[in-house]
This record gives C-alpha cells, sequence and structure tokens, in this order.
C-alpha cells in the first residue's frame, strides 16, 4: 500500500509548493485550509489549470470591454501599400510593446484617412492580449474632456475666491453634459468633475449600468 499511495503521489512530486502557491495566489482559502486532505489528489492540478484560464478569460474580456475600443480592422487585413509613405518595419516593432514597458509615449502622424486609427485599435487590442490594461480614447473625446474639466476648474477657483479653498475643496461639482458610457471613465477621471446628472442615459438600464460601472472603474 506505501508504494501505491507513493506512485499516486508522484505526479506531483517536488510540485506541491507551487501547486499551493497557485492554490493562494487564486484565492482558494477552503483548499488552503486543507491541504493536507488535499494535497496529491488527481483532480487538483486539472482544477487549477481551469480556474486560472476562466480568470484569464474573464480578465481580458472585462478589460476589452472597459477599453472601448470598438469594431476595427485586424493588421492581417491591413493595407499597407494604401498610404502613400509608411515605416511597416517600425510599426510592426510597435507590436512587440516594448515601447510599453520602457513608458515611451508613440505618436503616429499622418493625414486622414491613412489608417492611424486602426493602427492604435490594434495596438490597444495587442496589449490586452499581453495582459495590460488599456484604453482606446479619439482626440475629439479627450478635448472635450479636457473641456469639461476646465469649466469645473474655473468653477472651483471662483468659490475659492469667494469663500476660500476649504470650502472650494468640500464642495461637489456634478458634470451636467452629455454622459455616455464611453465617455463615463474619462469625465469621471477628471479631478474637479465630483459626479455626473444622468439624463436620458438613466431611462436605458443597460447605458445606466455601463455609465455607473465605467465611471467607478
Amino acid at each position: 500500500m506505501p508504494s501505491e499511495s507513493k506512485r499516486l503521489r508522484s505526479p506531483f512530486a517536488g510540485g506541491t509548493s507551487e501547486l499551493r502557491e497557485r492554490v493562494r495566489a487564486l484565492g482558494l482559502w477552503g483548499i488552503d485550509a486543507e491541504w493536507d486532505h488535499v494535497n496529491g489528489e488527481p483532480w487538483l492540478q486539472e482544477l487549477l489549470d481551469i480556474e486560472e484560464r476562466e480568470r484569464r478569460r474573464r480578465s481580458l474580456e472585462r478589460r476589452v470591454r472597459t477599453a472601448r475600443i470598438g469594431r476595427f480592422k485586424p493588421m492581417d487585413e491591413f493595407d499597407w501599400a494604401w498610404p502613400r509613405r509608411i515605416d511597416r518595419e517600425a510599426l510592426e516593432e510597435l507590436f512587440r510593446l516594448d515601447f510599453v514597458k520602457d513608458g515611451t509615449n508613440v505618436v503616429l502622424i499622418g493625414p486622414n484617412g491613412v489608417g492611424k486609427t486602426t493602427l492604435a485599435q490594434n495596438l490597444v487590442h495587442g496589449a490586452l492580449l499581453a495582459g495590460h490594461t488599456a484604453r482606446f480614447v479619439v482626440a475629439s473625446e479627450m478635448l472635450n474632456d479636457l473641456a469639461a474639466q476646465d469649466a469645473h476648474a474655473f468653477v472651483r477657483s471662483v468659490i475659492a475666491e469667494l469663500y476660500g479653498a476649504d470650502a472650494a475643496a468640500k464642495i461637489r461639482i456634478q458634470y451636467g453634459g452629455s454622459v455616455k458610457p464611453g465617455n463615463a471613465a474619462e469625465l469621471m477621471a477628471c479631478p474637479d468633475i465630483d459626479g455626473a446628472l444622468i439624463g436620458g442615459a438613466a431611462l436605458e438600464p443597460q447605458s445606466f449600468l455601463e455609465i455607473i460601472r465605467n465611471g467607478s472603474a
């Protein structure tokens, strides 16, 4: 019997500490508490594999949703011959995402219609697949968010002049413009915007829920 028991546990020989670390990383505290009973069970490895795979899938799904890339043409369909001049080698190197690791900014320069947006969407998608969190925002939306922040900052500065900095810091200034699932996160990230007055979007439960979720991210 001892040899049989040893044979059953052999698939986990030398790897029990690694398995337990995975259990703890996943927050499976019930299994961790009963480790002496479950260690060496043939189903343990498969259970952890399934749990990790599902969590990766859900993480990617959540990050893709919050990134709001929209529909885009994949790079294997990109027409490299369409722009009159393009540094294909440099662009393909970007997809190695070294600039993300180095914290380097990337600027795509060119006239309208040459595929800058498509390239940016594919870069964001590639970063998501690599495990990063990203957000795709077009320039017009960014300028609108900056304008909203500037307006709220001005209101707060007026309050500070009239009633003091302490009162200005405590007062809540809410945004009354158009709030959608696509701009809620950016608006709520502005330091002088303390909330939003939701209008027509509140009449659509799914849209309202996405505004709350994105604005709280």
